[in-house]
């Protein structure tokens, strides 16, 4: 496994201190660098071949620099993205690809305190959104609403960043309800959705909307471009325009797709810069590498010339310290979102992509608090539930397959899986084997559920995971053999029952749970499988109380699932909630009354949700009236 460095190790590469560093000259040849970050969007824009919307600010700028096909964030959602991003670490290498739920990381772990360190001035305006608590003041210059790149000295260079161009976030859906939406400048009917969507007039509606704000955003992007150049720097400025991750639509942001990850990216180059651009490029022309974001901060120290730091897990694509051979894969993840559990890791390749869930008897539609708030998102739920779905646009609410495998050159929605074909097994094989050696040479510690997470005696859960890479190893395995889709796998999770490691013991649990639902034979482990439903940790009990909910023991499962709703709400007791919808109303049927109980004395989105599924409540009940219950999303 590759080696981390730990807190300690790292000290000496942190700059000391939070005061400001000493001014320098700045050196000849150094470009100042803007990022500009659009919100929950994909490529759709007038330069990648979008006609409908209206988007000519960023369309001249590609129409000069170098637009970017084939380029991935690395997760899905706003944090856990911008935590890679800005840290130069997979957030699951990190321990942050949690979405809004900041804990302490390692302080060396963010890059541009290095910039600083190297003579750069480095400002952020203003989001930081990287699940890091707190976010250190070594990192930035300034880093506040205010931040631009002005206050810096004479001669010295820049890297400032517009971090959340707002007008594309998904609240633009949200907090527009349908009878609100005026001054339309792309017409319902403009809006084509994919195959795997049906073709419910809301859902239009939300998709139309949100290209209306694309719009919006382009005007935004033309501002900052103009200030660029009032202040005198556009000659001297290399320009990154992105979003922070794939689309906003359902099953697009927040979801392990191609549609999820795939964003665009702009990269202007002003003369006497053009040559740090892309090898092989010129201006207004397209690059096809396959981009990752984890190579934005390798690229940012090869354009200043300064050595990067060693922890960072890309390579730089363009400027003098360019790798010599061009990426041959993009990985990127999914983690917890709208406060669900569902570890998934996707690899693709120039063609094929896989995709490996690790809750396969979990349904990618397990409602979340925040997104679900689209009108879009629950017209589609509706229209599954009136039986108005095909089975392409039914398969995000139905358990999925361990292993999918997509051909994207003659299948870019992803609508045939070809994880069963005879004629893939070598390809499946190999992409198999890819995905689970890149996640172990990157040190994926991700594998733990959150309330077994506790750093204990460490400064953060990243300083706990590499004093114990034993442990490291030993999650990921589980987490693999639980969600495989071979047969006659529960003689292999049963001693895991008794594993000293209580992320282990989950596993097997959860896989066992996972086996009971697709009718193996388990009989001769239920009774292995009991005295876990008086582990320690709620988290194992929880698991162990799903598998013998679902081998049809309903009777020991039932308490021990609700004890956790009771007990640890937001802990082990929302993956108790989703074991209950998993479970359905007739294997938790036992659960209803005290579900309804407990919502009656502080209702949540959750219980809701899981009441919605028991049929104790309508759904038009999901949300209360006039409650803002999410965070944004």
């Amino acid at each position: 496994m590759k080696t981390f460095p730990s807190l300690c190790a790292a000290a000496t590469l942190v700059v000391a201190g939070a005061a400001p560093l000493p001014a320098q000259e700045k050196p000849d040849g150094r470009p100042n660098i803007l990022w500009i970050i659009a919100e929950d969007m994909g490529p759709w824009l007038g330069c990648y071949g979008n006609q409908t919307v209206h988007t000519p600010n960023i369309d001249a700028l590609a129409a000069k620099g170098v637009r970017f096909a084939n380029v991935w964030s690395s997760g899905a959602a706003c944090s856990p993205s911008r935590s890679s991003m800005f840290s130069g670490m997979y957030a699951f290498a990190l321990g942050t690809e949690t979405h809004r739920e900041a804990r302490p990381v390692p302080e060396w772990a963010f890059f541009a305190q290095y910039l600083r360190q190297g003579g750069y001035y480095c400002t952020n305006n203003k989001k930081t959104d990287y699940n890091a608590k707190p976010v250190s003041t070594v990192w930035w210059d300034e880093s506040s609403g205010k931040a631009l790149y002005t206050n810096r000295a004479a001669g010295q260079p820049f890297f400032h960043c517009y971090s959340s161009l707002m007008e594309t976030h998904m609240s633009c859906i949200i907090d527009h309800p349908l009878e609100t939406r005026g001054n339309r400048t792309i017409p319902i009917d403009a809006a084509v959705l994919p195959a795997w969507l049906p073709g419910e007039t809301a859902i239009k509606d939300d998709r139309a909307w949100h290209l209306h704000s694309v719009g919006l955003m382009d005007q935004r992007v033309g501002h900052i471009l103009d200030e660029l150049k009032k202040n005198g720097e556009a000659d001297n400025t290399i320009v990154f325009f992105f979003s922070d991750h794939g689309g906003c639509m359902p099953d697009g942001k927040g979801f392990a797709w191609e549609y999820g990850f795939r964003v665009p990216f702009i990269a202007y180059f002003p003369p006497k810069y053009a040559h740090l651009a892309p090898a092989g490029t010129k201006a207004g022309g397209t690059c096809e590498t396959l981009v990752s974001f984890m190579d934005f901060g390798p690229t940012l120290f090869s354009f200043a010339g300064i050595k990067p730091p060693a922890y960072l897990q890309g390579q730089a694509f363009a400027g003098p310290q360019a790798a010599s051979k061009p990426r041959e894969w993009l990985l990127a993840f999914r983690g917890i979102n709208g406060g669900r559990w569902d570890p998934v890791r996707t690899i693709r390749d120039e063609r094929y992509l896989y995709t490996r869930n690790f809750l396969p008897h979990r349904p990618a539609g397990q409602r979340q608090d925040y997104q679900w708030m689209m009108p879009g998102q629950q017209a589609w739920e509706i229209a599954f539930q009136e039986g108005r779905c095909n089975s392409l646009q039914s398969r995000f609410w139905r358990p999925r397959p361990s292993d999918e495998l997509y051909d994207l050159a003659t299948d870019p929605e992803q609508t045939r899986n070809l994880a069963s074909d005879p004629a893939q097994a070598g390809r499946l094989t190999a992409m198999r084997s890819l995905l689970r050696k890149q996640l172990a040479e990157l040190g994926d510690i991700a594998f733990t559920p959150n309330s077994l997470r506790a750093p204990a005696q460490f400064h953060s859960f990243y300083d706990r995971m590499h004093a114990s890479p034993e442990a490291i190893r030993d999650n990921a395995a589980a987490a693999w053999l639980a969600s495989s889709a071979e047969v006659n796998r529960a003689a292999q999770l049963q001693p895991l029952l008794g594993s000293p490691n209580p992320v282990v013991r989950y596993w097997a649990g959860t896989g066992l749970a996972r086996l009971a639902y697709t009718g193996e034979d388990l009989a001769a482990v239920h009774q292995a499988v009991l005295p876990l439903l008086q582990d320690p940790e709620a988290q194992v009990r929880v698991a162990a109380a799903e598998a013998v909910c679902a081998l049809g023991d309903a009777t020991a499962g039932i308490p021990v699932l609700l004890a956790a709703v009771r007990d640890n709400p937001t802990g082990a007791g929302r993956e108790a909630l989703a074991a209950i919808e998993t479970l359905g109303p007739k294997r938790a049927a036992a659960a209803a009354d005290e579900l309804a109980r407990l919502n009656a004395v502080k209702s949540t989105f959750f219980l809701r949700s899981a009441l919605i599924t028991l049929g104790r409540l309508p759904y038009t009940q999901l949300y209360l009236k006039g409650v803002r219950e999410a965070s944004e999303g």
